[in-house]
């Protein structure tokens, strides 16, 4: 992966990461609103979730 690729899923992945730890929700548009706005878009990296919310896979 390119760096900022790399940046985009590493920050992507804490997003995720700590949104399972307190078994919260993840809010996909805030979080992807806020990798807009740190210069990263949509399209640099997939993300699928489950139904529940509670699984992520990359």
């Amino acid at each position: 992966l390119g760096s900022q690729h790399r940046a985009a899923f590493e920050q992507a992945a804490q997003v995720a990461g700590r949104s399972i730890v307190r078994r919260a929700t993840i809010d996909v548009a805030a979080d992807m609103h806020e990798l807009k706005l740190s210069g990263y878009g949509a399209a640099c990296f997939s993300l699928r979730f489950s139904p529940d919310g509670s699984k992520l896979a990359g």
